[in-house]
């Protein structure tokens, strides 16, 4: 009997211990997860200027005044220098655009990782709560069969005549 109450007391204590775990890292992941949100934000908007200066530059009759004076261009004939770095200048922003991608798909992968890490801690935490409710029962029923074997001890005392 007191191995069993021990053992339950036992276990609610290590499922105890769990909980606080489990909250710990939902809190750690949560934090993380922000993190990875504005990561991501802050991606899309550099991918969106990027996007707005290409653009820009693909139809040069519509190039604002402030990006004429950040990317200075020539109306001059191109020279064979001149395309090729035009060239070097579309491959750096197709990298940059790769580049602004991967750490996008990065971002994404891992903001799914957090997702997944937290079902998986509030699934371990209702099971948790799980046995922990199951503990507590079992607690209570052998509560009953001992109240009620004190009972019936009492009345089948009570019962029995006295010897003279």
């Amino acid at each position: 009997m007191y191995s069993t109450r021990a053992s339950i007391v036992e276990k609610t204590e290590l499922l105890e211990e769990k909980i606080i775990t489990l909250k710990e890292e939902i809190v750690t992941l949560k934090e993380e997860n922000k993190s990875l949100k504005e990561e991501i934000l802050l991606l899309e908007r550099s991918n969106s200027s990027i996007q707005e200066e290409l653009q820009t530059f693909k139809s040069p009759g519509t190039c604002s005044l402030k990006l004429v004076l950040k990317y200075p261009t020539s109306r001059l004939p191109q020279s064979t220098n001149e395309l090729e770095t035009n060239d070097d200048d579309a491959l750096a922003l197709r990298e940059t655009e790769e580049l602004a991608q991967q750490k996008k798909e990065a971002a994404q992968r891992k903001k799914e990782e957090a997702q997944r890490k937290k079902e998986e801690a509030q699934r371990k935490k209702e099971e948790t709560q799980r046995k922990k409710e199951e503990a507590r029962r079992k607690k209570e029923e052998i509560q009953r069969k001992r109240a009620k074997r004190e009972l019936e001890k009492t009345q089948k005392q009570n019962n029995v005549p006295k010897r003279r």
